[in-house]
């Protein structure tokens, strides 16, 4: 302030300074010249003095330099959330917090007025986007998110060339965007001053949030479906969560009792998928003395829906800015169309709704999670090089499962040496196959061995034997080898099987036979190195004159895919009862990096390797050395349980998981429920090398039942990569269906897939004010919090503060009417003290 100072009349300083003095001095000798110096006196004298300065100041006329904004040059702007979020009514109150906003919203109250004397006042809401109003006391609050960040973003381009004193922002802080990403940028052009009720009150809540889902594609490993339970001020109260299948069944329940504010709980189910492939279930929460409401709103909800499918057949037309527009759709069609009726119906999520009395909000108590189990066929190569009793049960366990394609290659006959003495006829033919073709150019000869080719398909696709090509081998997910010897196969046949699994993934199963490991000749073959056991020295007929038990290590009983029953002891007791076996393989010892599964115990012998798995390149390999599994299934107990076939299911199941397809999807979720899913598809040919130029079409079955068809675009980076960004609007399970074509117009197989979307829920992820957000959000930006009952008195200081646009006003203090009535209540005072205390 002193810096300001300044004086009109400098030259009567001397003037002004000894008449100060000379009154000053002539007051001192007045007083101090008494006997006895009282506290009296002595106030009297000092209140004169202050009087004769006070006058002696105004003699030099005192002016002072003043900084105020700018009227009219600087822009106050004023944000308020209009999302949803801000009509939740805390318990035991009589108004949300839009109600409870309106009052100060009005045009003419007063700090509005106020504001306008100064600055130019600029009104804007925000729930999606930005958008200005010339009034604020209409809103209607009802937007689905609250965009924060990148309403400031908006805001900041709005006014990058213009003058801006700061930024009124009222909001509750629920922001469903990345605020996190303006907060780290830090780049804040003006203050930002977050208004903010001054009084905290307490809410009841109970949410959702965190879903995770882990599915196994093997028989006894259920899907898990995993949750976070949060619950506020229920306390004492029952909360039930309920698993609900798409038809809206109950699969499971818990319930718990809420024992603390707030409750917070881990909450996990399990359940067998009722079909292969995609679906969908939904988690919800609920006050148990509430679902009996809920049930009934249920039964009548499905009445109505029945009624009105019956009696309405509506379409529906997609545009580019429509709420389901997608990049570059191609065409839109009714839920009763003859597509619609080809596609499953995806989940709709809006059947029913939460029904509650006493919570903030029932947005987020439930949640849809997609459930995918995969979808075949996955195709898998059996070679056997004799008919044997194996095959007979792996082909009869495979078969039951439809998501496996069986095809079998079996010799029936080894190949023979021409040789013919007095026969009048020399036939080519192998002589099993003799009289039985009229072909002569396509049955066996006699140096080459009599195949029978088994399943669907498999006569086409094994014409010529053992694929010889990539492409015929890399059609199969997983090759199973069989008491086959190493000769059966040529040098490249042997390399491409190792290329199917290190570079195509598929995965390899070499089961024990007399033909197979070292008594099949792999040693030092591209078969051989793909295995997961070593085979060195020659194999010895001695180690294998007696009978062995097989069972799984510690590593193996903890794999999915090798239990067969839930409980530890029903285990234990399958292996007791499985039968010993009296052909197995010796190997050498193990490869670094495999894992030992299960072994071979041959009491006082000691144990030897007997299930081994490895990793090989993008694909796995494992060697099974017991040649008589087959064993096991004629000795069961029960007919009704047949554990082999299960086995070998689940062995299956394991070898084809990971391989990958020549049409793959990932699904990428939005961190921004205002932004897309982004759907990467990649393409390979059938060599499995990236496939350019390709056509990609996605039909899209929305949780209403429409359909819309989505055109993926290629990748500008990654080669065989395409991509695809769709909206997911309503809340729900969507289904995709990828269809493909080649550059030469060949159709790839068609992959379905599917995703699940609640953009409504995310508004309500927690229902108390984010007040460290917008404490962080106003320190960044060099501004404050305000709470709602001060907003007057902040109002009025904002002219006092640092503003863009100002300019000076020199204002003389002589003239202000404190500086007069300081000299002259001085006077009075001293006046009135001395006529009090006698001292006149």
């Amino acid at each position: 302030m002193f810096e300001s100072l300044m004086f009109g009349a400098y030259d009567w300083l001397w003037i002004a300074v000894v008449l100060a003095a000379a009154v000053s001095l002539l007051a001192l000798w007045s007083y101090l010249g008494r006997r006895r110096v009282t506290a009296s006196s002595f106030t009297a004298m000092l209140l004169k003095c202050v009087a004769v300065a006070a006058l002696a100041f105004c003699l030099l006329e005192p002016q002072v330099r003043i900084e105020r904004p700018r009227r009219g040059a600087n822009i106050l702007a004023v944000m308020v959330d209009s999302s949803r979020s801000m009509q939740i009514r805390p318990s035991g109150s009589t108004h949300s917090r839009a109600e409870g906003l309106r009052p100060w919203l009005r045009t003419k109250s007063a700090w509005q007025t106020r504001a306008a004397q100064d600055f130019e006042v600029r009104r804007y809401r925000f729930d999606q986007h930005l958008q200005s109003v010339p009034e604020l006391e209409e809103l209607d609050f009802t937007g689905q998110h609250s965009a924060l960040a990148s309403s400031l973003d908006t805001l900041h381009s709005r006014f990058a060339q213009r003058s801006v004193a700061g930024t009124l922002l009222f909001t509750d802080g629920l922001a469903t965007d990345d605020v996190e990403r303006v907060l780290q940028k830090g780049d804040f052009p003006f203050p930002l001053y977050p208004v903010i009720e001054s009084a905290a009150r307490s809410l009841r809540d109970i949410s959702l949030s965190h879903t995770s889902v882990s599915v196994s594609p093997f028989e006894l490993a259920p899907a898990r479906v995993e949750a976070s339970l949060a619950v506020q001020g229920l306390s004492g109260r029952d909360v039930v969560v309920s698993l609900l299948a798409a038809d809206g069944s109950s699969l499971e329940q818990q319930r718990f009792t809420v024992d603390d504010d707030p409750f917070e709980r881990k909450v996990r189910f399990q359940f067998q998928p009722s079909e292969p492939g995609l679906q969908f279930v939904e988690l919800r929460a609920q006050l148990a003395s509430e679902m009996a409401a809920v049930a009934k709103a249920t039964s009548t909800d499905v009445v109505h829906s029945n009624s009105r499918s019956e009696t309405t057949n509506p379409t529906w037309s997609v545009g580019p800015h429509s709420r389901s527009a997608t990049s570059n759709p191609t065409r839109s069609v009714g839920p009763h169309s003859s597509l619609a009726a080809t596609q499953p119906r995806s989940f709709d999520f809006n059947r029913t709704e939460v029904v509650s009395r006493v919570e903030a909000s029932t947005a987020n108590n439930r949640c849809v999670v997609a459930v995918d189990r995969g979808g075949g066929p996955y195709r898998i190569l059996y070679v056997s090089g004799r008919p044997n009793w194996e095959y007979k049960f792996i082909r009869r366990a495979l078969e039951e499962d439809i998501e496996l394609q069986f095809h079998a290659l079996v010799r029936i006959a080894k190949k023979e040496a021409k040789f013919s003495f007095g026969d009048r006829v020399v036939e080519s033919a192998n002589p099993l196959k003799a009289g039985f073709s009229d072909d002569e150019e396509t049955v066996e000869q006699y140096d080459e061995p009599v195949l029978l080719r088994i399943g669907e398909g498999a006569a086409e696709a094994l014409q010529a034997g053992f694929p010889s090509g990539a492409e015929d081998l890399f059609a199969y997910h997983a090759i199973i080898l069989d008491d086959v010897e190493a000769r059966f196969f040529t040098q490249q046949q042997m390399l491409l099987v190792r290329q199917f699994v290190a570079e195509r993934g598929g995965g390899l199963l070499m089961l024990g036979g007399q033909e197979s490991f070292l008594g099949g000749g792999y040693r030092d073959t591209p078969i051989g190195e793909v295995l997961p056991v070593y085979l060195r020295g020659e194999e010895s007929v001695e180690d294998k004159t007696q009978a062995v038990c097989y069972r799984l290590t510690r590593g193996g009983a903890l794999e999915p895919w090798l239990r067969l029953r839930t409980v530890q002891a029903d285990e234990a007791k399958r292996f007791e009862e499985m039968p010993e076996f009296l052909t197995w393989n010796v190997v050498s010892g193990t490869k670094p990096g495999s894992e030992l599964l299960a072994e071979l115990s041959r009491g006082s012998g000691g144990s030897q390797p007997a299930l081994v798995s490895q990793r090989f390149g993008k694909g796995r390999t494992l060697a099974l050395l017991v040649g008589d599994f087959w064993r096991w299934s004629m000795r069961r107990a029960s007919l009704d349980t047949d554990d082999l076939a299960q086995n070998w299911r689940q062995i299956a199941r394991w070898l084809t998981s990971d391989v990958p397809r020549r049409v793959q999807i990932e699904i990428v979720p939005p961190t921004d429920p205002q932004q897309p899913h982004r759907l990467n598809i990649v393409l390979r040919d059938a060599g499995f090398q990236p496939l350019d130029n390709a056509n990609v079409r996605l039909t899209v079955t929305e949780p209403d039942g429409r359909v819309v068809e989505v055109q993926a675009q290629p990748d500008s980076v990654r080669r065989g990569h395409y991509v695809a960004d769709y909206w997911s609007a309503l809340d729900g399970g969507y289904r995709c269906e990828i269809e493909s074509a080649s550059p030469d117009g060949q159709s790839l197989e068609m992959l379905q897939s599917g995703w699940t979307a609640q953009p409504s829920a995310a508004e309500f992820a927690r229902v108390e004010p984010d007040t460290a957000l917008l404490e962080r959000l106003a320190q960044a930006s060099g501004g404050e919090v305000v709470e709602l009952n001060n907003l007057d008195s902040f109002v009025t200081s904002l002219p006092t503060r640092r503003v863009p646009q100002t300019e000076v006003r020199i204002e003389p203090l002589w003239h202000q009417p404190w500086l007069i009535a300081l000299a002259i209540g001085c006077l009075c005072l001293e006046w009135g003290l001395r006529r009090w205390k006698g001292l006149a």
